[in-house]
Order: structure tokens, then C-alpha cells, then sequence
């Protein structure tokens, strides 16, 4: 086992982990991921392995919100229903609660706990702290187990071998440090990825830590790419979110401003022009959404309204065959526009157009010249946000100790892994499988 040790990025992680009252797994002796003084049997350690798993499930179990709206609309010809404004159904509700987390990533970590409780009851002469070996139906693994109080540690090499596909080998190592801490559950998981055939061969090391009270942090670094790079910090309590890639394509930022209520978006190319500008007004049912990009035919710009925050309509015609349509009495408005509105038991309606720089002015934003009018965000505050994030990435990047040298970045991040695998298992499962 080896540890990386780069001091100030492992106090920097424990201060963005501080919500959960962590402190960084302590490394008990050479072949130990911490002071392992107790023996447990492979049924005790699959009782905490279940512990964990129900532990884990639990953050997820909420129950959905039961809302139903009467709908009230009109057919008016095939397949369109004209609705009033005062009929319908109000927006989703997003509730927010601070205590739920990212089901995904839970039932991914929860079902890798499985597969590796399976794996200690096939594992020949199963004893903890020492490799075993179980032979699975899809994979061979390499196991090794820890378990002392609440502190729960799985070392795997999980390795697979298809000569006939290309001389296709593979082995991924996953290291699982479970903790209770608190009263909370402490995960953090580091998987590094090998896979080698004619074709290519690869190296991939990803790092998650999670606390149920606090942060999340994801971080992904190719050992084969000295340019490609991943980190996002997630802050629980506000929703809070700041990410950033690199690669041999460009550059990439995402930036939530939560006391505003404002996300942003940004990626450059290899050449550090900008490719791609996004910015959306509210994290859910955004009133507003501006999008800058070459995916935009024409090298236009595109403006997202959300049609509820809008006055001066009173009807809209839903037309499951093309776009949706807004009327004021019998006329209708934004026919040069895109309109989508999903009536359930709530309401989506969002309208946009795509127009040229030069066509963007005041009165376009605020829909005046359409005969509407959208008051929610001026004009002045949306032209210095447009390109906040362009010309203030690298201070956002500095404020969470990074710098603007991916290179700089790349050493920081691998910093912040707290094990990896060991390079001569995975040389050894290599040649073994390779015969």
C-alpha cells in the first residue's frame, strides 16, 4: 500500500470535510490502512458490511411528495388543448432537504458492497487483514478485508482477461474506507483502473469522499495524460458546486452561485477560446437561461424564458405535434419563438429564440418588443453575468487553492488521494492472466 502525502492539499480536504467532524485515515503499519488490533471472523465482518449498506440505503429511502392539480383545458383540433393562464396546475415544488443525497452514487457504493460480501463467502480460507481469492461469475477479485470498531476498509483487484477480443485485459482496483463518525456515515472510495489490449492501454485513478452532514468531493485524474483532469466539490448544506475538467480538448468550469441563485457554465478550447457559455437563473425552474456556443447553429446566442414569470399572455395552446403556442385573447404572441409547456399535475412553460449578438438589447430580454413583459432579471445585471465566469474563472480556481496550470492541479489532486493500488499486485494479476 502507498500513500501520497502532500500536506497542504490534505488539510485543504479535511477543512472542505470539516462539516463532518472527519480527520484523515491514519496509516497503523506498512500492510494496514489503520491500527487493526482485533481479529473478526468473516460473519462479523459481513455484519458490518451490512451495517453499512443499510446505513447507506437509509439516506435515500424519501418518501415522494403527492401533489395533484385539476387540470381544466379545451380541445380545440387534433391533438392541441387550449388552456386559460388562471387554470393551471402550479409549478413542481422542489423541496429541498439538506439530508438527501445523491441516490446514485449511493446505490453504486451500496451495490459494490454487495459484490464484495459475495466475494468473502467464496473466498477460499477467508482471515481478515490477508489476501484471499474468489472466483465470481463475471470477474475474478483479490480481496482483503479490515474491520476495527466502526472503521470498515475493503481492498480489491478485481481483474478479467478476453484474449479473444483483442487481447483485452483489465483490472480495477477498488479501496473502500467506511467510518462512522458522529453519528454519520464517513465513505471514501478510491478506484484505480487498468485496461490493456492491442489497441490501447489505459490508467484511470477516481477518488470520492463523502459525509452524510457535509461535502462531497469527486475527483478523476488519467495516469496516462498529464492534461486530464477532473474535481467537483459538492457543499450539502447550500448546494453549493464547483467543478472543473481539463483535457486535450479544453478547458471546462461549473459555477453555482447559491445566495443568487445563479449557475454558470464555461468551457475553452486547446487553444483557450471560448467554446461554450451557459448561464441559468434559479436552479430549478430557472426563470431565465442564456446559452452561448457552437452547438447553436449560425454563431447565434439563445435566450430561455420561463413563460410563468412572464405578463401579458392569458392563454396557451398545448400541440402534441409541433410547438406550443401563446396567446393574448385571440392573438397570438412569439410566433418567431420555441415554446414547450408539459401540463401534469404541474406546470412547465418555457419559451426561447435564438438571435445575434448585435440583435440582443434591452427590450429583446424583457420581451417588450413581443409585447410581454419579463422584469425578473434587468438587462444591466444579465450583461455583467454573461461573462462572470469568463473573466473570473481563475479566481474562483485560486480561492479553492487551485491554480491556473493544470499541470499544478494534476500533483494536487493526486495529493488528495488518501491510498491507491499497489503497482505490484496489478503487474502480477497482469502477467498471471496473460500466462
Amino acid at each position: 500500500m502507498k500513500k501520497i502525502s502532500i500536506a497542504f492539499m490534505i488539510i485543504v480536504t479535511i477543512i472542505m470535510l470539516s462539516s463532518c467532524a472527519l480527520v484523515s485515515v491514519d496509516i497503523g503499519n506498512e500492510n494496514s490502512i489503520f491500527d487493526n488490533t482485533s481479529v473478526q471472523t468473516a460473519q462479523e465482518i459481513k455484519e458490518k458490511i451490512n451495517f453499512y449498506k443499510t446505513k447507506l440505503l437509509t439516506l435515500i429511502d424519501q418518501p415522494l411528495s403527492n401533489r395533484l392539480n385539476k387540470k381544466l383545458s379545451t380541445v380545440i383540433g387534433p391533438g392541441k388543448e387550449q388552456y386559460s393562464r388562471e387554470e393551471l396546475p402550479l409549478e413542481y415544488d422542489y423541496p429541498y432537504n439538506p439530508d438527501e443525497v445523491d441516490s446514485e452514487f449511493i446505490m453504486t457504493k451500496t451495490m459494490l458492497l454487495s459484490e464484495y460480501e459475495e466475494a468473502i463467502d467464496v473466498c477460499n480460507e477467508f482471515k481478515e487483514d490477508s489476501f484471499c481469492t474468489a472466483e465470481l461469475d463475471d470477474y475474478n477479485v483479490y480481496l482483503k478485508v479490515l474491520s476495527e470498531e466502526d472503521k470498515l476498509y475493503i481492498e480489491a483487484y478485481r481483474y478479467q482477461s478476453l484474449p479473444e477480443y483483442n487481447n483485452y485485459y483489465s483490472v480495477s482496483v477498488d479501496m473502500i474506507y467506511l467510518n462512522y463518525v458522529n453519528e454519520n456515515v464517513y465513505l471514501e472510495y478510491v478506484r484505480d483502473y487498468y485496461e490493456q489490449s492491442d489497441r490501447l492501454e489505459l490508467h484511470d485513478r477516481y477518488y470520492d469522499a463523502f459525509c452524510e452532514s457535509g461535502e462531497m468531493l469527486n475527483v478523476h485524474v488519467n495516469m496516462k495524460k498529464d492534461d486530464e483532469v477532473f474535481y467537483q466539490y459538492y457543499v450539502k448544506s447550500s448546494q453549493n458546486v464547483f467543478m472543473f475538467s481539463n483535457s486535450e480538448e479544453g478547458l471546462g468550469f461549473n459555477y453555482t452561485d447559491t445566495e443568487n441563485e445563479k449557475f454558470y457554465s464555461v468551457t475553452f478550447d486547446a487553444t483557450g477560446e471560448m467554446q461554450q457559455n451557459f448561464i441559468s437563473y434559479g436552479m430549478y425552474n430557472p426563470t431565465l437561461r442564456y446559452s452561448q456556443g457552437s452547438y447553436i447553429p449560425g454563431d447565434k446566442i439563445r435566450l430561455t424564458w420561463n413563460l410563468l414569470d412572464v405578463d401579458g399572455w392569458n392563454q396557451v395552446v398545448v400541440d402534441e405535434n409541433g410547438y406550443d403556442e401563446v396567446y393574448l385573447d385571440e392573438v397570438e404572441l412569439l410566433t418567431d419563438f420555441m415554446t414547450d409547456i408539459s401540463i401534469q399535475d404541474y406546470t412547465t412553460a418555457m419559451t426561447s429564440i435564438s438571435i445575434s449578438e448585435e440583435e440582443l438589447t434591452q427590450d429583446v430580454l424583457n420581451l417588450s418588443n413581443y409585447g410581454l413583459l419579463y422584469d425578473t432579471v434587468s438587462y444591466n445585471q444579465f450583461m455583467i453575468d454573461r461573462t462572470y465566469l469568463v473573466n473570473h474563472y481563475i479566481d474562483i480556481l485560486e480561492s479553492h487553492y487551485f491554480d491556473e496550470d493544470m499541470s499544478e492541479n494534476r500533483v494536487k489532486l493526486l495529493g488528495m488521494f488518501p491510498f491507491v493500488g499497489d503497482d505490484e499486485i496489478v503487474s502480477d494479476l497482469f502477467a498471471q492472466m496473460k500466462g
